[in-house]
């Protein structure tokens, strides 16, 4: 599986490449991240929703099942980027 790379990743709310939250309570994004082989024109497309303790604490009251979610302190795309690589490799490997 190393020749699988992320292809794409993008939000409909911001630029996930230049994205600055105001603050660390206001850290939240919707990003889709496609991956899929190197040479190759298409991927699969994997929902992540990032976002930090504080805007959890801040955002959320109810007890709630939080799925494809990724905490985080600071917003680093190079982070998050090898952390979806990460978690759809895994996902390849239980799921086939």
């Amino acid at each position: 599986m190393s020749n699988i790379i992320i292809k794409s990743i993008d939000s409909f709310d911001y630029d996930p490449i230049s994205y600055i939250p105001s603050g660390i309570e206001d850290l939240a994004i919707n990003l889709t991240v496609t991956i899929g082989v190197k040479d190759s024109s298409g991927g699969d497309n994997f929902d992540l929703f990032v976002c930090s303790l504080e805007w959890l604490l801040k955002n959320i009251w109810d007890p709630e099942i939080v799925r494809h979610t990724l905490i985080i302190r600071k917003y680093d795309i190079e982070e998050i980027k090898k952390l979806s690589l990460l978690a759809w490799k895994n996902a390849k490997a239980i799921h086939g």
